[in-house]
């Protein structure tokens, strides 16, 4: 049994929306070590107004994190339109300031976290514009006709406690069967209704792969997508 797990996109308590963690678990649930992955301009942060869009995503590119490259990819960005139907913004604002990101996504050789709730069909409407940008999909919820069309995208595919609510349980396990093993991870985001460590065993059940070899894919396909240095997993 690995000694920690990844959970590959986490929000501490009390820490900007915006700010995307990357962290080791152990077996009590404990964080062990925790690293800031990415940073973007949240859908649920996005605003009406355009001019307060650019200002604050203007900023955000500018700030110590982005020019002392001490992030590995940029967002979490995308289209809500939950989000933006139930707070009165319009979807061409959300649309602009996702478009930002991958714009300076390409200029900068960065990977892409995804927010996506409902919508595929418009989110991959815009990054087929984008071919040669890598997409870590976020808490992927995409109705099971829409996978084929994501996975020809370089991607990875990130899987939240939303997989495993009762009403979800059936129609989600459909669709991570879909995903091949080297591109699914599991997550925490800002839930702690069920550990990462619960997740990848119930993965696990359901493939027959076992929780040490897709805690080693899962590592070290990480690693890669996002040239992260190997300092990131020792302790």
């Amino acid at each position: 049994m690995p000694s920690f797990f990844l959970d590959a996109h986490h929000h501490p308590i009390n820490s900007d929306l915006g700010e995307v963690y990357v962290r080791f678990v152990d077996h009590n649930h404990a964080t062990k070590k925790m690293h800031l992955l990415s940073e973007g301009l949240h859908p649920w942060r996005v605003s009406a107004d355009r001019e307060i869009n650019k200002k604050v995503f203007t900023a955000m590119v500018n700030n110590e994190h982005f020019r002392q490259k001490k992030i590995y990819a940029i967002g979490e960005t995308g289209l809500d339109f939950f989000w933006a139907n139930k707070n009165h913004i319009p979807m061409e604002c959300m649309l602009e300031v996702f478009e930002w990101h991958l714009d300076y996504a390409l200029s900068n050789s960065l990977p892409v976290v995804v927010h996506m709730v409902r919508g595929p069909d418009k989110t991959l409407e815009v990054i087929k514009n984008f071919p040669k940008l890598k997409f870590f999909f976020h808490d992927f919820r995409s109705p099971e006709k829409f996978v084929k069309d994501f996975l020809k995208f370089d991607a990875l595919f990130s899987f939240g406690t939303s997989l495993f609510y009762p009403q979800a349980f059936e129609k989600g396990h459909h669709v991570i069967k879909l995903i091949p093993p080297e591109k699914v991870f599991f997550e925490s985001d800002d839930s702690t209704e069920l550990s990462v460590i619960q997740m990848v065993k119930a993965y696990s059940g359901m493939t027959g792969i076992s929780v040490e070899d897709l805690s080693f894919l899962m590592n070290r396909t990480f690693q890669k997508f996002f040239l992260i240095n190997n300092d990131f997993f020792e302790f």
